[in-house]
C-alpha cells in the first residue's frame, strides 16, 4: 500500500480512481469492494457489456449545453447519477456516509444509504437537509424491518429501496480468503459484524463451518411477493425494488404497487453467471411501458455507458464502487469528482451524438 496520493487533477477518468485507489486501501475492504461472486464473470461482464452498444450519433444540430435533467419521483435531478447503497463508508472515510452525503449534495446526486451504513439513522439523518434514499432488507423478524422503515421516514428519507436479490449472499472468494483477518469487524457477512442499524438484532444460529455456509446470520430467504405488498402497505413513501432482471419479474413488482424498479444483478456479487442489467433494460421496460421509474447500475465507468443505459430505456443510473473510490481517496471532494466526470463525459457524448435533453435518448441513437 502506497502513502502518497496523487493530486486529484492527475486524475481525468473514473478508472484512474480505480487503479489509484487500490494503492491507498487496506486489502480485506479492497477486496470486499471489488470483490464479485464465484469467478467474479458478473463484475467483468457488467463493465463488458456497455461495449457491445453502439452510439449511431445525428450531425448538424446545433447543440450546445444539453439538458441533462430528469424527473425522478416528482422531483428534478439536475443530472441521470445517484448513488446506489454500499455498506460501511467508515471503512473508506472516518465519517463515511455523513462525507459521503456531503459530496453527494455538493454534485447534485441522490446517495441511498444503506442498513449496513457505519452512521445510524439518526446521526446521519439529523447531519443533512439534502434528499436520500434507504436502502432496506426484509430481515427474518418482520418488527426489525418495520422498526428500520419507520426510523428512516421519521429521518426523512425520500424513498425506500427494497433490494430483493440477496435471500442470502453470494459465494465471494476474496472476502472467505481475507476478511476475517480485516482489523475493523464492522464488515458485512461477519458473525461478530455489528452496525448502528441493527444493534442488539437476533443473528440465526448457524454452526457449520466457515466453508459451508450459506445462510445470512440476519436476511430472511423464505421473502416472497407477500412481502412486498406488505412493505408497499406499510411505507408512508414510494418503494422502489432492487435487483429485478426478469420481465415478468418487473411486471409482478408494479403490480405489487412499488413506485419504481432498479435493473441490477448486485454488482455481479451475488450470482455469479447471472445476465447483465444491460442486457435486461430495453427488454424490461418493452415489458412495463414507458410510464413507471426504471433505474440501473452495473459497470457503469463512463458517460457513454449513460446514454447508452438511457437509450435502452433507463430514466437515470446508479454507480456504486465508483464514488467509494472518490470517497476512500478524497473525501467529500472524491465523490463529487467522480460523478462530475461521468457528467461531463455524458455533457459530451450528447453533444457529439446530437441528443439536447435526456428525453430525447431513444434507442434510435444506437446501432
Amino acid at each position: 500500500m502506497s502513502n502518497e496520493k496523487r493530486a486529484i487533477d492527475d486524475l481525468v477518468n473514473v478508472l484512474d480512481y480505480e487503479v489509484e485507489s487500490a494503492l491507498h486501501m487496506e486489502l480485506p475492504y479492497w477486496n470486499y469492494l471489488a470483490t464479485g461472486a464465484g469467478d467474479g464473470q458478473g463484475v467483468i461482464q457488467n463493465s463488458r457489456i456497455w461495449d457491445s452498444y453502439k452510439i449511431l450519433p445525428r450531425i448538424l444540430r446545433g447543440i450546445s449545453h444539453p439538458d441533462l435533467s430528469v424527473n425522478v419521483l416528482g422531483r428534478i435531478w439536475e443530472h441521470p447519477i445517484g448513488l446506489a447503497p454500499v455498506a460501511s463508508h467508515g471503512l473508506y472515510d472516518l465519517n463515511g456516509e455523513i462525507t459521503t452525503q456531503e459530496g453527494s449534495q455538493n454534485c447534485g446526486s441522490t446517495l441511498q444509504l444503506s442498513t449496513h451504513s457505519t452512521f445510524g439513522i439518526e446521526d446521519f439523518s439529523k447531519s443533512t437537509n439534502y434528499p436520500w434514499w434507504f436502502q432496506l432488507y426484509i430481515h427474518r423478524n418482520r418488527s426489525v424491518t418495520s422498526d428500520l422503515l419507520e426510523r428512516a421516514i421519521v429521518g426523512g428519507a425520500e424513498a425506500i429501496v427494497l433490494t430483493v436479490d440477496t435471500p442470502v449472499a453470494g459465494y465471494r472468494d476474496l472476502d472467505r480468503r481475507t476478511i476475517s483477518n480485516a482489523s475493523a469487524r464492522l464488515t458485512p457477512g461477519q458473525p461478530d459484524s455489528q452496525y448502528p442499524n441493527l444493534v442488539g438484532l437476533e443473528r440465526y444460529s448457524d454452526e457449520r463451518p466457515r466453508h459451508m455456509k450459506v445462510l445470512d446470520p440476519v436476511l430472511d430467504p423464505s421473502i416472497h411477493w407477500k412481502d412486498l405488498e406488505w412493505l408497499v402497505s406499510t411505507s408512508r413513501v414510494p418503494v422502489i425494488v432492487k435487483g429485478i432482471t426478469h420481465p415478468d419479474d418487473a411486471q409482478l413488482a408494479l403490480k405489487c404497487g412499488v413506485q419504481g424498479l432498479i435493473v441490477s444483478n448486485h454488482g455481479g456479487r451475488n450470482l455469479d453467471g447471472a445476465v447483465t442489467a444491460a442486457e435486461q433494460i430495453r427488454i424490461i421496460r418493452d415489458k412495463i411501458g414507458d410510464k413507471p421509474l426504471l433505474l440501473t447500475d452495473g459497470g457503469i465507468r463512463r458517460g457513454s455507458d449513460i446514454f447508452k443505459a438511457i437509450a435502452l430505456g433507463a430514466n437515470a443510473v446508479l454507480v456504486g464502487r465508483p464514488y467509494i473510490w472518490g470517497l476512500s481517496l478524497y473525501g467529500a471532494k472524491g465523490v463529487q469528482r467522480v460523478v462530475e466526470i461521468l457528467r461531463t463525459e455524458l455533457e459530451t457524448t450528447m453533444i457529439l451524438s446530437g441528443t439536447r435533453s435526456t428525453s430525447d435518448i431513444s434507442f434510435d441513437y444506437l446501432a
